[in-house]
Formats: C-alpha cells, sequence, structure tokens
C-alpha cells in the first residue's frame, strides 16, 4: 500500500494508504501544489503515523521523501527521520534541484547512506528513479548519490529527455558511451531546456 503526504508550511494527508492502483492515481491527479515554507519535519511524522495505524511492523516499511529545498527546520527535520528509523522504517531522502541541502538528505536517510539518498537535475528524472527503486526487493536507490541510473554522457548540451532516450539501451542498461565504467563517461546534471507554457489570463493578486 501507499499513502501521501504533501508538505510546504504545514503538512497533509492528501492520499490515504491505497492498494489500488487507478484509486491512487486518481488521487495522485488531484493534488495540487502549494507554495510555502518546508516542513519536512511535520511530514515524516505524519508519514510515520499513517505507517504505524496501517502497516505491520513484520513488513517493509518506507517513507521517500521528495523535496526540492531544504526544511524550514533541519534539526526537527533530523530528529523525526531518527525517530521513523529507529522503528525500522526505510527512509529514502530524495533531492531535487539546485536549492536542496545535500548534508539534510544525508542525515534523514537510512543506512548505507549511499543507497538511500540522491539529488535529480529536474523533476523529469523521477521517472527513471522510480524505475531504479522499483528493481529491488528491498528499496534502495541503486547507485544513490553516484547518480549511475541517472544520467551520464560526455555531452553537456544534454537534456533529461535526451539522456533516458540515449543513454539506456532496450534492457534498461547503461550504453557505453554514457557509463563510467567504460572510463569515458562523465556525470552530467542534465539541464533542462527552456519551455514557454500557454499564455492564460492574469489572475487576481492574492
Amino acid at each position: 500500500r501507499l499513502g501521501i503526504v504533501a508538505y510546504s508550511s504545514t503538512s497533509e494527508l492528501v492520499c490515504p494508504m491505497l492498494s489500488n492502483k487507478g484509486a491512487l492515481l486518481a488521487c495522485i491527479d488531484e493534488i495540487a501544489y502549494n507554495g510555502g515554507l518546508t516542513n519536512t519535519a511535520h511530514a515524516i511524522g505524519d508519514a510515520g503515523e499513517q505507517l504505524d495505524l496501517l502497516s505491520s511492523s513484520s513488513r517493509i516499511r518506507l517513507i521517500e521523501v521528495i523535496t526540492d529545498g531544504q526544511s524550514s527546520a533541519t534539526g526537527l527535520t533530523r530528529q523525526a527521520a531518527e525517530e521513523e528509523k529507529a522503528k525500522g522504517v526505510i527512509i529514502l531522502a530524495i533531492g531535487v534541484g539546485n536549492g536542496v541541502n545535500a548534508q539534510e538528505l544525508q542525515a534523514m536517510a537510512s543506512e548505507p547512506k549511499a543507497s538511500h539518498w540522491t539529488t535529480l537535475g529536474s523533476f523529469e528524472s523521477l521517472l527513471r528513479l522510480s524505475e531504479a527503486i522499483s528493481g529491488s526487493c528491498v528499496p534502495e536507490i541503486q547507485g544513490g548519490s553516484d547518480r549511475i541510473w541517472e544520467c551520464r554522457s560526455v555531452d553537456s548540451r544534454s537534456t533529461d529527455d535526451w539522456c533516458a532516450k540515449s543513454c539506456y539501451d532496450s534492457d534498461g542498461q547503461l550504453v557505453a558511451a554514457c557509463d563510467p565504467a567504460s572510463g569515458s563517461a562523465r556525470v552530467c546534471r542534465c539541464p533542462v531546456d527552456c519551455k514557454v507554457g500557454r499564455w492564460t489570463a492574469w489572475s487576481r493578486c492574492s
């Protein structure tokens, strides 16, 4: 089962623990983005409460933290993460973009750290990440902070879309040109090309 806690200045259980894929996807489609602060500690606590209520401690229990910034209270965030890990919960910490705090992500992550935290250049890379996580019975990020599952290319003009189409073969394995084991590749952040959105009417200031 999977549930979702959304958070900004506060946190909210937006999708309860569900096992039905269709119901979960429908719930995800209804989630609205809310700006504000980054109350990661409260979100971890809310997620932990759901696991305590609805998931047996004998099962693999996971909290996947996805953030595009640094938490509003780093100390409280680390404390909340430690409390859940002490109960046997696995925490994956995923940062997106340039505003994240790598040290905070590492502090939240379960052991071994190297396979339980990472950063992404953009949200588009979450698809590749989800594939990497789902390939393991016990959830982990294969390669973790080394990003071997994401883009590695000698082309600095690459985009995430280019990497997804060009860096992996039909079996999902890195091709030699993108594999650091070949000695010729290097990590790249895959900058996302600028996209111009559709024109919309001005909204009232709030």
